[in-house]
């Protein structure tokens, strides 16, 4: 053990020496110093309070703002709120995209026009997006480079965020070589729906329908005619490594958070993967993928395309996700994230948010290799009265201000969160994992509340107290005093594995307690 640690140590130490060298040679593409350096930013920005009441959900329009990043000034970026799931308002810890040439057509930052900085507010460890994005690029697949950085706003320090870059064409000058063809973007909608298009002068979206019909041509014809309208070598890698990864909310999943680029060149589409922060959050998630959506259900009927894609899957597994190689990402970015922290309890969070992510790789490495070996789960016992109390649970919590506690609350054994007052809304919760097969579910607790606020917030801006399952919305979220209040949630599981359930507290100060004997969970 002492060996294997060591051997962690030479190698952070290599990453880091490297990417000093990286920085100092300067880096021929446009963000390598911020990307690539083994500093991270602080970005500073100052909205005029008229132009911050114009930031709205939904509103895609740019005001104007003075971003600090180091020594940099730059005056009149657009910046604008964003998000869906994630979304927060800018009283909160709002996601933005900043566009430095909004205003000024010559203005950039290190030669990008425009970034992401995302709250990262549905995963506290906010090694998500950054691990996976490294997957797909060494798997071959095009994929925003993502970094970290603390943002404050207006004064307001909000924390560590997010930075994503954004897919435009400075993206996509960097993976293809013609950066002009139509780039559409996938929101809950498959391809043979009219998309939202981001790049290029083709309006009719004539490439697009061209796909649609070569994926619903007849099998003995359609593996020459897909071939001809995508780049299938690629979409397999895609699809091999959003499920290696468990990124629930993709394209073949859920037929959500993707681009779709037709390539000039080869006159062929790619899929891009885009808004990765959900991945690593389903350990048991199948490696097969589903076949609900157009292009997984038209490639995955022809019998060589689904051996090729057990072959790469294999591959990519054995070659790419490889335990050391995650343990040294995960260290390398922690001791970033804590280079830029403010006191020694945010570092100690970071720590503890990065070990939480190790856990989450290890538990979905096991299960993969698990998968691959045919070998099969051993599911939670709920006995005769189809009823189990849930253990094994463990904090996840990403900021200093907040504790994880277990101890005795009104003379109950519980599990407590402690927020201490503070900038902004924060997040912090338990999470068990069990392995369950296919079948509806009911998850209850017995929940205390003391203190819980959020200024200008309520429960409906999904504040307070609750239980729901990794990637589902809570029912209910208690934002008051309440002593001992009983809560439920109902939930689905389609086919066999592994859930994660989770005790959650969201507010900007205030306590939160679970009864340790209620933590239950029974089949309907």
């Amino acid at each position: 053990m002492a060996q294997f640690a060591l051997a962690i140590r030479i190698t952070l130490f290599l990453l880091i020496a490297n990417a000093g060298r990286v920085c100092a040679a300067g880096g021929d593409a446009p963000g390598d110093v911020l990307f690539e350096s083994p500093r991270l930013s602080r970005f500073s920005i100052e909205i005029a309070d008229t132009n911050l009441a114009r930031l709205k959900f939904g509103g895609l329009e740019y005001v104007p703002a003075t971003v600090r990043v180091g020594a940099l000034v730059l005056r009149e970026v657009g910046v604008r709120l964003k998000g869906r799931g994630s979304f927060r308002p800018v009283n909160d810890r709002p996601s933005l995209a900043l566009k430095f040439d909004a205003f000024h057509p010559h203005q950039n930052l290190f030669r990008l026009t425009k970034i992401m900085l995302n709250n990262a507010s549905q995963d506290t460890t906010l090694l998500s997006e950054y691990l996976a994005s490294v997957l797909f690029r060494e798997a071959g697949v095009p994929s925003a480079r993502v970094t970290h950085a603390r943002v404050d706003l207006n004064g307001r320090d909000l924390g560590f965020y997010v930075v994503v870059e954004a897919m435009n064409k400075t993206f996509l000058r960097r993976h293809f070589e013609n950066p002009d063809g139509n780039l559409y973007e996938g929101y809950a909608r498959d391809v043979d729906e009219v998309l939202d298009q981001d790049n290029g002068v083709q309006a009719d979206q004539a490439d697009r329908r061209a796909l649609v019909s070569a994926a619903g041509a007849p099998l003995n014809v359609r593996r020459d005619q897909i071939n001809r309208q995508l780049d299938v070598d690629r979409f397999i890698s895609f699809l091999a490594v959003t499920m290696l990864s468990a990124h629930h909310d993709s394209y073949p999943l859920n037929r959500n958070n993707f681009r779709i680029y037709h390539d000039p060149t080869s006159e062929r589409f790619v899929m891009i993967p885009h808004g990765i922060d959900g991945s690593f959050s389903r350990s048991s998630m199948p490696v097969e993928p589903p076949q609900k959506y157009l292009l997984v259900r038209a490639l995955m009927e022809l019998p060589e395309v689904r051996d090729a894609y057990r072959r790469r899957l294999q591959d990519i597994f054995a070659q790419t996700f490889d335990l050391e190689s995650f343990t040294n990402r995960v260290r390398f970015a922690v001791d970033r994230l804590k280079s830029i922290s403010t006191n020694a309890a945010e570092q100690t969070a970071r720590e503890s948010a990065g070990n939480a992510m190790l856990k989450r790789i290890v538990r979905r490495h096991q299960n993969v290799e698990n998968q691959l070996a045919g070998r099969v789960p051993v599911f939670l016992d709920l006995g005769s009265e189809n009823r189990a109390t849930v253990s094994g649970w463990e904090p996840e919590v990403a900021e200093a201000r907040i504790q994880a506690l277990r101890s005795r609350h009104d003379n109950v054994e519980a599990l407590g969160l402690r927020f201490q007052p503070g900038p902004g809304v924060a997040a912090a919760s338990w999470r068990a994992t069990v392995s369950l097969v296919a079948g509806r579910y009911v998850f209850t607790a017995r929940v205390s509340a003391l203190g819980i606020s959020a200024p200008g917030l309520t429960a409906s801006d999904s504040i307070g107290a609750t239980i729901r399952v990794s990637g589902s919305t809570a029912a209910k979220r208690i934002a008051s005093n309440v002593a001992w209040e009983r809560l439920e949630h109902r939930f689905v599981v389609r086919e066999p594995g592994d859930v994660q359930l989770v005790c959650e507290l969201r507010a900007a100060q205030g306590e939160a307690w679970f009864d340790v004997a209620s933590l239950q969970l029974s089949k309907e």
